[in-house]
């Protein structure tokens, strides 16, 4: 026959280390005044972004164009990694206007 193992019906309790309220506390201040400060140089940041964006636009958009036509011209040569250029003034162009388009920021 089978051995037919029973589970505890209550599990066991670990004795918890004591912690201070006033240091949770303090450490919980400290950590929203950081998220504070992120919070408002990412607003600043896409303030900038949205009010330069039409400019941005623009030059990064020809210099993905320029970057793009040199990657076709070096395609066959080993040791320029234009594809790799090109995809990351690609990755910029689009985290650009993901930035400025998506974002939104947290009344206060």
């Amino acid at each position: 026959m089978a051995k037919i193992i029973e589970f505890p019906n209550k599990p066991k309790e670990f004795a918890r280390p004591s912690v201070d309220a006033t240091k949770l506390k303090s450490n919980l201040i400290i950590w929203k005044v950081i998220a504070k400060i992120f919070r408002v140089t990412i607003d600043f940041i896409w303030v900038v972004a949205v009010l330069l964006f039409p400019i941005l636009s623009w030059i990064i958009a020809l210099d993905c164009v320029v970057q793009f036509i040199r990657m076709m011209y070096y395609w066959h040569d080993k040791n320029i990694y234009a594809g790799v250029t090109f995809i990351l003034h690609f990755a910029v162009l689009t985290s650009l206007y993901i930035f400025t388009f998506l974002y939104k920021t947290k009344d206060n």
